[in-house]
């Protein structure tokens, strides 16, 4: 019975399951030209996950709103937590959107006002000694 109900989910899976695409991106520049761009670039760490949703020709559009403490700013708005926005939720994934983790430390660099994507500099770093974070502290001490 075991063995049936898993051949069932697994053939469930390959037949329904959607095809994967990878993100397609435009060229952003360079890491400076990113950060010369940005609104905000923060070290911090995700403290809140919601989905949020706009209207669109019509069609309701979910995205997800994480909420970050700030540990470290370099560029932006001298706020304790900032919110930003990235395509796609924890259950309908967005190839472009950024798989943020709650608890998850991030270097956070905006793109288009509040927005962050897989295309962007936004990404998780290990912590603060990460090599990443390292190369944004250098780009501000130029």
């Amino acid at each position: 019975m075991i063995l049936r109900v898993g051949l069932f989910c697994l053939l469930a899976t390959v037949t329904v399951a959607p095809q994967a695409s990878a993100c397609v991106c435009e060229d952003l520049g360079t890491n400076a030209e990113q950060i010369a761009r940005a609104k905000t670039v923060v070290l911090g760490r995700i403290v809140d996950l919601s989905i949020a949703s706009r209207q669109v020709d019509g069609e309701s559009i979910e995205y997800t709103v994480a909420t970050i403490q700030v540990e470290k700013r370099w560029k932006g708005p001298k706020q304790t937590r900032i919110q930003v926005n990235t395509c796609g939720n924890q259950v309908l994934a967005c190839t472009c959107g950024v798989p943020f983790q709650l608890g998850g430390e991030y270097v956070v660099v905006t793109e288009h006002g509040s927005q962050v994507s897989s295309c962007g500099l936004t990404r998780s770093v290990a912590s603060r000694e990460d090599p990443f974070v390292a190369g944004i502290e250098a780009h501000f001490k130029k």
